[in-house]
């Protein structure tokens, strides 16, 4: 009740419904921009908050009963005019050390920031008639296919560059390695994109803008292979509850995570991986066929449960496509070996589950 007997007097004091402040204030468009800056060796976070009000006579007016409210009342001391490049901002000039505030506004555009030279660059930039490059956002929203979504959060990789630099300076071993080959795929990175669209039905998604020439050839080839639609979705049930399908080549997946690592770590972890799955392989086969054998298409799914059943616990089903030729035959044979030891470790654990009758058809 207190909250609502507040948030009247605002209003009246403003002169304002809160149906004009949602329709006309906030209006068609909001903005918020982040970044950081190093100055003096240090780091300076600064943000600015974009409107484009769809009444401006209203928006004029709303700035003005709030700066004079302010001043009576002591929390501003001043509003200063400052020029710059033929535009004017205004101050917000705080009583004692208090940082100012700063604001710019043109007809339906306002910006507010605490930091002078956002807002500076805003000015200038609406000063230019003449614009000499597609503003950043705009380029990468429409690159994106974002630009007419109903909330995009965008992520400039360059604007972390200089981090990544620093951090990569005082990394070492296993750390500075992954930095490195990390750093090359974030520098073919021109933007992501994260979104909220509600056109025809609710979606939300995330979206990456990347030059895939300038990606290391490991990760180049993994996710040609990754991007493709994977033949599983044909053998997934309609009525599933959720499905996971995807292609994922084992040998193209070892090479992108190895080069993270360093050669030393990079053996020591496919060595660890043979040993693991050698008692699964045929006689005489090696680790490399058990990979050349094995998918790339991978799945899993969630049915719902039979009506059957008294259990209301959805049905789980996991599947992996095989090569076929002798590739094929041994990674059949390893992964058959697989399950019977999964269930006899199962069986170890719980002595009631009942694995006698166990039946694996081709």
């Amino acid at each position: 009740k207190k909250l609502v007997d507040i948030q009247n007097q605002v209003l009246k004091d403003l002169q304002l419904t809160q149906d004009q402040i949602r329709d006309d204030l906030l209006g068609d468009a909001a903005v918020f921009a982040f970044r950081q800056t190093r100055r003096d060796n240090e780091t300076h976070d600064e943000s600015v908050l974009l409107l484009w009000a769809r009444d401006a006579r209203l928006l004029a007016d709303v700035l003005d009963r709030v700066n004079r409210m302010q001043i009576k009342s002591g929390e501003l001391k001043e509003v200063r005019a400052v020029k710059r490049g033929g535009r004017e901002y205004h101050q917000r000039v705080k009583p004692g050390d208090a940082p100012s505030e700063f604001y710019y506004v043109r007809e339906h555009l306002f910006a507010f920031s605490s930091t002078p030279g956002l807002i500076e660059s805003i000015v200038e930039s609406d000063a230019a008639t003449e614009p000499k490059a597609s503003p950043y956002c705009l380029k990468l929203t429409t690159g994106l296919g974002l630009d007419a979504a109903l909330v995009t959060l965008l992520i400039k990789p360059r604007a972390f560059d200089a981090e990544l630099r620093e951090q990569d300076k005082l990394a070492k071993g296993p750390e500075k390695a992954f930095l490195a080959e990390f750093r090359r795929y974030w520098q073919a990175c021109d933007g992501v994109g994260f979104y909220v669209d509600i056109a025809e039905h609710f979606e939300l998604g995330c979206a990456l803008r990347v030059r895939k020439d300038d990606l290391p050839e490991a990760g180049r080839k993994f996710f040609t292979e990754f991007g493709k639609p994977s033949t599983l979705w044909r053998s997934i049930p309609e009525e599933s509850l959720i499905a996971l399908p995807a292609r994922i080549d084992p040998k193209l997946l070892g090479d992108f995570l190895g080069s993270f690592l360093e050669d030393d770590q990079r053996k020591e972890a496919k060595q660890t991986i043979e040993s693991a799955m050698k008692p699964f392989l045929p006689a005489n086969a090696k680790f490399d066929t058990l990979l050349a054998g094995l998918g790339p298409d991978w799945g899993f799914w969630l049915a719902p449960p039979a009506v059957a059943d008294k259990i209301l616990v959805p049905q789980g089903a996991f599947a992996v496509r095989l090569h076929g030729g002798a590739e094929g035959a041994d990674a059949e044979t390893a992964v058959r070996n697989a399950v019977r030891f999964l269930l006899q470790m199962a069986q170890v654990f719980n002595s009631d589950l009942n694995i006698e009758n166990l039946k694996i058809d081709k």
